[in-house]
C-alpha cells in the first residue's frame, strides 16, 4: 500500500479548512462595498485579507489532484461516490429526524447532487472521468506542445472567464470542470517539467504568499479611501480563475512540496478532510452555517468575530473528522462484502 506524503496531505487539510473560512467570510458576510471601505476600513480590510487567502481553497485541492495525477479505478471512484452519497443522504435523513428540514422534492434532489449547491461534486466527478484522456495527452504531448496548450487555455480563460466574466457559460468563474482541467494540467506540467519558478527557495514562496494577499487587500481598500467609488480593482483578483488565485495555489503546492514530513496523524486527518467539505456545504447544513456567522458578526466586534470564527471553525473541522469515522467503517465493510462476493 502506497504511503501518502504527509507534507501534501497537510496542505490538503489546510485547503479544506480554507473552504470553511471562505464560507465564513464573503459567502456569509458579503463583500465590503466602497462605502464600507471608507466607513469601516479595518473591518473591511480583515474581511478582504482573509478572503484573499481562503479563495485559493478549491484551486489548491484541484491542483493537488493534478500534482499526483488521477489514476481512475473502480474502487477509487466507488469510494468517492459513496462518500458523497453517504453525507448527502445521511445528513438529509438526520435533519428530517431533528426537524430542521422537511421532506420535499428539492431535498430529495439534493441527496443526489442535483442542485446548484453541489457544483464541486459534479465538476470533480467529470474531471475524474476525463482523467484518462488528460493523462494520455500529458504522456504523448511534447513539453512544447503541452506548454502551448496551457498558454492558449489560460489566455482564453482569463479573457472570457475572468476579465469579461459571464461572456461564456463554459467557465462559470471557475465553478466548472473546464476550469478544473486547466488547473489539473498546470499542476502536472509544473511537477513533470519543473520550470524555473518551481525551483525557488522556501523563503521565496513564504514571502510571496504573505505579500500577495496584502497587495490584493490594498488594491481593494485603497481606491475608495482615495474617493474612487469602486472596489473592482481588488475584487477582480478574488476569483477562482484570477491569475492571483491560480499562482497563489501553485505557490502553496510548491512550498509544501519542499517540506519533509511523515505523520500518521496528518494522513489520518487528511483521509477525512473531504468529508469536512461535504458535511458543512451540504444543502441541509450550509444555510444554518451562514446564518450562524451572520448573527455572530452582528453581536461581536471585528477582532472578536475573527477570534471566535477561527476557534469555531477548528471545532467544526475536528467534529467532522471524528464523525466521518462512521463513513469510513461503513465503506470498509461494504467494500469487503463486494470483494468477497466477487471472489466467490
Amino acid at each position: 500500500m502506497k504511503v501518502r506524503q504527509s507534507n501534501m496531505e497537510l496542505l490538503r487539510i489546510i485547503a479544506m479548512f480554507l473552504v470553511l473560512l471562505v464560507h465564513a467570510d464573503f459567502f456569509s458576510l458579503g463583500a465590503p462595498s466602497a462605502s464600507d471601505c471608507v466607513n469601516a476600513p479595518v473591518e473591511s480590510s480583515l474581511k478582504v485579507f482573509f478572503q484573499a487567502i481562503s479563495i485559493a481553497c478549491v484551486d489548491i485541492f484541484v491542483c493537488l489532484s493534478g500534482w499526483f495525477g488521477i489514476r481512475p479505478t473502480i474502487k477509487g471512484f466507488s469510494n468517492f461516490v459513496f462518500q458523497c452519497l453517504f453525507w448527502l443522504i445521511g445528513l438529509y435523513i438526520f435533519t428530517l429526524i431533528i426537524g430542521t428540514s422537511t421532506l420535499s422534492k428539492e431535498g430529495l434532489m439534493g441527496c443526489f447532487a442535483l442542485t446548484k449547491l453541489n457544483w464541486f461534486i459534479k465538476a470533480y466527478i467529470l474531471l475524474y472521468i476525463l482523467a484518462p484522456v488528460l493523462n494520455a495527452f500529458i504522456e504523448k504531448a511534447s513539453q512544447k506542445d503541452f506548454r502551448n496548450v496551457l498558454i492558449a487555455f489560460f489566455t482564453f480563460e482569463f479573457i472570457y472567464g475572468w476579465i469579461f466574466s459571464g461572456s461564456t457559460q463554459h467557465i462559470q468563474s471557475g465553478y466548472s470542470t473546464i476550469s478544473f482541467i486547466g488547473l489539473y494540467l498546470l499542476a502536472r506540467y509544473v511537477r513533470l517539467y519543473q520550470p524555473r519558478i518551481s525551483l525557488k527557495s522556501k523563503s521565496f514562496y513564504i514571502a510571496s504568499l504573505c505579500i500577495a494577499p496584502i497587495c490584493v487587500t490594498a488594491a481593494y481598500i485603497t481606491p475608495p479611501l482615495l474617493g474612487i467609488k469602486t472596489t473592482i480593482l481588488g475584487s477582480l483578483w478574488i476569483s477562482y480563475i484570477s491569475p492571483y488565485c491560480i499562482v497563489f495555489s501553485m505557490f502553496m503546492i510548491l512550498f509544501f512540496s519542499k517540506i519533509q514530513i511523515q505523520s500518521k496523524l496528518i494522513n489520518w486527518i487528511a483521509a477525512s478532510s473531504f468529508s469536512v467539505f461535504l458535511i458543512h456545504t451540504n444543502p441541509n447544513t450550509l444555510w444554518h452555517f451562514k446564518d450562524f456567522f451572520i448573527d455572530l458578526y452582528k453581536t461581536t466586534g471585528c477582532f472578536e468575530y475573527w477570534l471566535y470564527t477561527f476557534v469555531i471553525l477548528i471545532l467544526i473541522f475536528v467534529t467532522a473528522i471524528v464523525i466521518d469515522q462512521i463513513r469510513i467503517i461503513a465503506w470498509k465493510y461494504l467494500w469487503q462484502k463486494i470483494e468477497s462476493k466477487n471472489n466467490d
